[in-house]
């Protein structure tokens, strides 16, 4: 998957573009030699003499055409880094020619370029992280909003690993007291009762299992979660949706049926992504197969979206396909009447979410709603990424068969020697779920996400 990892590596660790400020990072045990081949400091001290963590202001040469520029590096000259080697970082102005022209001197001094991920991948055989925290440290990277990033954070600081640990040391201690008991079987002697194993036994599914629910939400919320609007035409779908998203994403007209096909708009709430989806208008009678194939994607888009807005025209009367589109819909429809600055003043058929995008009355109340019956829990709630639920849901599920079974057999009696295997059985899924049992496909699969310079 990478290199030898006593090579020297280096990359950009900044994003990439112009910026003020650009980092390069290096590693690996020739880093000091590396450094001083192409940086001085200003007072004069070789960096390989540094005893400690240090930062010293000086200057780097990048060969005849370039001359030097200014530079301010940071080194680590012992283990005590994040990759768990010497390493340095190199901050100078943020122009990506300079930036590429400090690597080209870096590979002339015998450093070659990172892999995608090599720098977190030190870090996890240094034993500096774990596999959990390198998928949290992706998910930070790859958060889309202030859940997903707390998610991350929590996860970061060990927030998924407590209560597996406390789970591992619950199930140690049964299965101590088990083979306790079976060293002693000639004597007769009970570490543990039949009862309070069970209760132990019990304890431990039902923990597990209130973690698998967990860890569903968890990933349902990796994905972005989608509201989309029904009804008939020109009721004001496309304008609602341009309202929610705060973006012109839809073509607004007078003329019905100026939707044809679904448009997607992205908006942020509640620190997440949240697309809105506008669907042509369902017709009582469509005129053409267009008609009818973009109403047959539209009722597709319908019946898969986390909520459903059932647009109404608040300044007309409603068709007897609407009246039947409200007796049917569903627990978690939101109904929405549109136009209300141009209703009639007699009272609605029914209640439902009173807007008018003209007036900018009722969207926002509206836009609330949806997006906290379509988010439900907040990822951050859960404490883990979506990278890491995914991986750990079916470890967890067999660990929860395992117990399950484990019950089951002490519940009827039967040889502790079995329990204690299936015992075993959980403990091991649980350390896969830890990260701490692992294989070189599921390393790669980790690792290779990440982007160059992490």
């Amino acid at each position: 998957m990478f290199g030898d990892v006593e090579d020297t590596i280096a990359a950009i660790a900044s994003p990439p573009g112009g910026a003020l400020r650009g980092i390069i990072r290096v590693s690996g045990p020739g880093t000091l030699a590396a450094i001083d081949r192409v940086c001085v400091a200003n007072d004069g001290e070789p960096f390989a003499t540094i005893p400690r963590a240090s930062a010293k202001a000086g200057t780097i040469r990048l060969g005849a055409d370039w001359g030097v520029a200014p530079t301010r590096t940071f080194v680590w000259p012992d283990r005590r880094s994040y990759t768990g080697q010497p390493s340095a970082e190199l901050h100078l102005d943020g122009f990506p020619a300079l930036l590429d022209q400090a690597i080209a001197a870096l590979r002339e001094a015998g450093v070659r370029l990172a892999q995608p991920g090599e720098f977190t991948f030190r870090a996890f055989l240094a034993g500096r992280i774990d596999l959990v925290q390198a998928e949290a440290t992706l998910g930070l990277i790859d958060s889309r909003g202030k859940a997903e990033f707390d998610a991350a954070l929590s996860q970061l600081a060990g927030g998924i690993a407590l209560p597996i640990r406390e789970m591992r040391e619950s199930l140690l201690e049964l299965l101590a007291h088990l083979e306790a008991g079976l060293d002693f079987v000639d004597e007769d002697i009970e570490f543990i009762d039949r009862q309070s194993l069970i209760a132990g036994l019990r304890n431990a599914r039902e923990r597990l299992e209130a973690l698998a629910s967990q860890i569903r939400l968890r990933s349902a919320a990796g994905r972005t979660p989608r509201i989309v609007l029904v009804g008939a035409p020109n009721v004001g779908k496309s304008s609602l949706l341009n309202a929610l998203a705060g973006q012109d994403a839809a073509i607004v007209s007078s003329q019905a049926g100026t939707t044809r096909d679904w448009v997607i708009a992205s908006g942020a709430a509640e620190g997440m992504t949240v697309d809105f989806v506008d669907t042509a208008g369902q017709c009582e009678t469509p005129l053409d197969a267009i008609d009818r194939q973009s109403q047959a994607a539209s009722r597709e888009l319908a019946s898969r979206a986390d909520v459903r807005l059932l647009c109404f025209d608040s300044s007309r009367s409603l068709t007897l396909a609407e009246s039947a589109a409200w007796a049917e819909r569903q627990e978690d429809d939101l109904v929405v009447w549109t136009k209300r600055d141009a209703a009639k003043s007699e009272p609605l058929p029914f209640a439902g979410f009173e807007t008018s995008t003209r007036e900018g009355t009722g969207v926002e109340a509206l836009r609330r709603s949806a997006v906290a019956l379509a988010l439900g829990p907040a990822a951050s709630d859960v404490g883990m990424v979506a990278a890491t639920a995914l991986r750990g849901a079916e470890s967890l599920g067999r660990a929860i068969d395992a117990l399950g079974r484990a019950e089951a057999l002490a519940t009827l009696g039967h040889d502790e020697t079995l329990i204690a295997s299936e015992l075993r059985g959980a403990l091991w899924e649980l350390r896969s779920i830890a990260g701490v049992v692992y294989t070189d496909d599921l390393l790669d699969r980790i690792f290779s996400r990440f982007c160059i310079g992490k």
